[in-house]
């Protein structure tokens, strides 16, 4: 499975840079490895601020906790190796990251609910 492949099954946008196809995020990015079929993914604390650094942190002990290889830590950034067909890898993976379609839904999903505050319910059959 490549990049675009995993991007098309999860219904995710893959935007190349010259270099690399990349599924960007919230919170980072995912990228095929070309290393036996792993797929990297990379947390990123940006904006730097006390409150990305402990979502970092946070996330980085998920993904720990879940089997992720580890390949670097640095202060900002934590990259991890996982494997694309494993869905148990690929749900936390997607959590952890937040692409791009993920997110952008949910704050449109978020700004609808608020926008409705105070409406009168309506039951649809």
């Amino acid at each position: 499975m490549d990049i675009k492949e995993f991007a098309e099954a999860y219904r995710l946008r893959v935007k190349n840079n010259g270099v690399e196809g990349l599924i960007h995020g919230k919170y980072g990015e995912l990228a095929d490895m070309r290393d036996a079929g792993r797929f990297r993914l990379r947390l990123l604390a940006v904006p730097r601020a006390a409150d990305m650094d402990r979502k970092l942190r946070s996330r980085r002990k998920a993904a720990l906790a879940a089997g992720l290889e580890m390949r670097s830590q640095g202060e900002a950034e934590s990259i991890f190796f996982f494997n694309p067909t494993d869905p148990t890898q690929v749900q936390l993976v997607v959590k952890l990251e937040q692409p791009s379609h993920q997110a952008a839904r949910e704050g449109t999903r978020g700004a609808r609910q608020e926008s409705c505050k105070g409406l009168p319910s309506v039951k649809r059959h």
